[in-house]
Order: C-alpha cells, then structure tokens, then sequence
C-alpha cells in the first residue's frame, strides 16, 4: 500500500482511509485542487530588480494599496515562494498595464506575463561567478532556454553568488545534460527552498475547520525533522487545552512521513525527548475521551490545511525573537560545529597567501577526493592541480628555458 494511503490509527498500526472524517478530508483536498476545466487567466509576475530583495517582508496592506492605485481592482494577488508578486488580472487589458509597471511602492520593478503550465526548471553547477549568463544562454547547443538565474549562497551572513545556475527551459521535459561549446553538464531537478528556514526554525499549525492557526519561532540551527515533531507537539498540546474537540474526531495532518513513522515506532534515533512528550500528551488525551489520529499528506499539492500551515510558518519568519527555546540534539550540536568549521576553513582558503593556483581550479573546500585511474595518473592529475608540472607557467617561476 502507498504511504499516502496509510494513516495512523490510536493503535499505531497503518489502516486505509476508509473512515468519515478523512472521506470529509478527501473531498476538501479534491475541492483544492480543482479538476474542473479553468477559465482563462491573466497572471502577471512583479519582481523587485534589486534580486537580493524580496516583497516577502512587505505588509499586505500597505502591497494591496499600491498595486490598486496602480492597476485599480484586480482578481487576486499573493506573494510567490522567491518572493515576487503574482497578479491576477481581472482581464487582458489590465494584464497589459501591468506588465508595463516599472516602479512599485517607490521600488524599481520588473514584470512579466505568468504562463499557467509549469515551468521546467534545472540546475547546473560548475559555471564561473563571472561567466555572462545571456552568453551562456546563446552558446547552450542541444536544447532551448528561455532564462538564466545565477543561484545564491549565503556565507557568514553575506549573500554571493554561487557556481550553479538555473536554467528555464522551453521543453516539454528535462534533459539529463546541455552542451556549452565542448563540455557538457549534468541538469539535476530544480527543488525550491523550503518555505520554513533551516538556520532559524518556525513552525505552524492551523485547526481549519475553527480559522485558528499558531505559529512560532524556535531555536536557531535545528534541524527541520525536530521542528516538524515540534509542530504535532504544539497541536496536541492545543487539543489537551480544549475540551470541545472531546469526543470528536481529530486528524493531525503532516506532510513529515519521518516524523510520523517515530511516532508509529516509538522511537527516534535523535529526539527521543520530544518524541517521548508527544507520545505521552497522545495517550493522555485518549483516555480523557479524545480520538486522535495521525495522517500523513504530501507537501504542497493544494491540500487546505498543510498549505495554511506553511503559509504561516512563513509569515513567523518575520518574527525576531525566539518564542520558543528547544534545546539542541547531539547530532545537532555536531552539525553546528561541522559548518562553523568548515566555514572557518572557508575563510583561510579563500583569503590565504598559498595555494591560490588550486584555488582558482577549486575555490569550494570539500573533503571529497575523487581518485581515478593508475596511480600514475593521479599522479599527474595532482601536479596539474597544484601547478607543479613542466607547463610554461611552472618553467618560468623556476626560470627555466624550454
């Protein structure tokens, strides 16, 4: 049986979902995501030219003003997870005016018509920091791009320019590689970052059918698998505190099939101290009268109550204060001091005296040595990364004569 056809019954045990509330469950899913045939739509996206901002931390009300005073009413708008603005226009007139918006609450911006079918979207790794990406896209040989987006990475706080490039292709599927000149390279699937940060977890959890939802931000540096064991903790602890909900039946949705599969097992290899808190509130509430289950639902397809709850997780990453202190694992504790190292070994890589000829080969630390063919031929590999071969660059340090 598929995992999406499991839930988790008070026993522990998988059963199918043949019960009242999770057909109820069903049909609001199915309602979501709308099978029917859709009317056309005009989309515009807005996005702010400055990359390294977003309309992420902007106030709705203050977003809704300015788009109206722009382009008067329209059908709808919502902040998209890079943090543009998606438009929808109430027809093609206004989508018109829309996309010839240049500035925006003061702000210089670009717009571009949505297309409804989904972009196919890749990423390549390898390409130089200061490789023109309008020339990439003409020297791209086997398939059509449409758009090139330098990725960024965030280093000691500072964002930069990473080496992987995403790519938006006008294909129907992906391809496994795209030739540049000579050297091909291989397209791995586009994943967009998850709506919860990593560094400085929030959480959320929204009671639909009551319009409740709680959110809060936790402890910075843990990892997601806690936070999600959080969030059915705060649920519970939710359900303990009213006494309406007695008697019914209670569903607690996550999209984490790790977080669940714990609770099934009794067991966590990392965080038996939650885990143990959620399986005790669990039994109690089911001898005071409550009838609890767990179900597990795929992450962003449309389904009401799991989106609402990223929906608010994100909006606690407008919050600076932690509201809520979880102490660190040890398999947490390790992987802090893991980065903080490896960005420590960063920072002398980069700004050191000695070694700047591997430097420009390999500018990324890593532990990882690949080791191919005969020794003598790692031999050779290793000389020619440290700049000690007899090449014309090595011949005239030692001022040698050919």
């Amino acid at each position: 049986m598929h995992e999406s056809e499991r839930r988790y019954g008070e026993d522990g045990g998988p059963k199918r979902k043949k019960t009242k509330h999770n057909s109820h469950y069903n049909r609001i899913h199915t309602e979501d995501m709308d099978t029917s045939v859709r009317k056309e739509s005009f989309k515009v996206f807005i996005s702010l030219i400055n990359e390294a901002e977003s309309f992420v931390g902007w106030s709705p009300i203050h977003l809704t003003k300015e788009v109206h005073k722009e382009l008067g009413k329209v059908v709808r708008a919502s902040k998209t997870r890079s943090g543009a603005l998606l438009v929808e226009c109430v027809n093609e007139e206004q989508q018109t005016k829309a996309v010839k918006i240049t500035k925006l609450g003061g702000q210089n911006v670009k717009c571009v018509i949505g297309r409804d079918k989904e972009l196919v979207r890749g990423v390549i790794t390898g390409i130089p920091v200061d490789e023109s990406l309008e020339g990439l896209i003409a020297n791209i040989g086997n398939v059509k791009v449409k758009e090139a987006k330098r990725l960024k990475m965030k280093r000691d706080g500072v964002l930069m320019d990473s080496l992987s490039v995403l790519l938006t292709f006008d294909e129907l599927m992906l391809p496994q590689k795209v030739f540049i000149g000579f050297m091909s390279y291989d397209v791995r699937v586009y994943v967009p970052p998850p709506l919860r940060c990593f560094k400085c977890q929030r959480v959320a959890h929204v009671v639909p059918e009551l319009e409740l939802a709680i959110y809060k931000r936790l402890s910075d540096d843990l990892a997601v698998y806690t936070a999600e064991l959080v969030a059915i903790w705060f649920a519970l602890s939710w359900l303990e505190s009213n006494d309406r909900m007695r008697h019914r039946q209670v569903v607690i949705a996550s999209d984490s099939s790790s977080a669940l599969e714990s609770i099934q097992l009794s067991h966590s290899t990392s965080r038996n101290d939650i885990l143990s808190e959620i399986l005790q509130q669990a039994s109690t509430l089911i001898k005071a009268g409550f009838k609890v289950s767990f179900l597990w639902v795929p992450a962003h397809i449309g389904v009401m109550g799991n989106e609402m709850a990223d929906k608010y997780a994100k909006i606690a990453a407008g919050k600076d204060n932690i509201d809520t202190d979880i102490k660190h694992s040890k398999a947490e504790v390790k992987s802090i001091i893991k980065a903080k190292i490896s960005g420590k070994w960063q920072q002398l890589w980069e700004r050191g005296p000695t070694g700047r000829h591997l430097f420009s080969i390999q500018p990324q630390v890593s532990k990882v040595v690949g080791v191919v063919g005969t020794r003598q031929q790692e031999v050779v590999l290793a000389r020619l990364r440290m700049g000690h071969s007899k090449l014309n660059s090595t011949l005239e340090k030692n001022r040698c004569t050919a």
